[in-house]
């Protein structure tokens, strides 16, 4: 019987790889669809994902939760998609598929490194 080694039939790490990033990516969204939303996404959806705030009027505060992208993609998806919790968490289901996509990218681009 050949033993398989990772070096030699690629193939199957590249198969781990797909398999782990889609599992990774059906729980997110598995997550985004069936959880309510936390109190941080609820604070940061009145406070600037509601209207579409560039920038804050006052300067004399300033929230840890005014992420300029996320609010903004917030207000956009609202306007596109309507007033729901999916929507809301949309743009960031999209962020999480990209990132498993060139973190994958980077792994087989190392693979001689890694897996040598």
């Amino acid at each position: 019987m050949r033993q398989l080694t990772f070096h030699r039939n690629f193939s199957l790490i590249k198969a781990g790889i797909f398999i782990t990033g889609l599992a990774c990516l059906f729980y997110t969204v598995y997550r985004a669809i069936t959880l309510t939303m936390t109190g941080d996404e609820v604070s940061t959806l009145q406070t600037y994902g509601a209207k579409f705030m560039v920038y804050e009027e006052k300067y004399n505060y300033f929230s840890s939760n005014h992420h300029w992208l996320n609010s903004w993609l917030m207000f956009f998806s609202r306007s596109v998609f309507g007033s729901n919790e999916v929507a809301f968490r949309l743009h960031t289901m999209v962020a999480h598929a990209v990132y498993l996509f060139f973190t994958a990218k980077l792994m087989l681009a190392l693979r001689k490194d890694i897996f040598a």
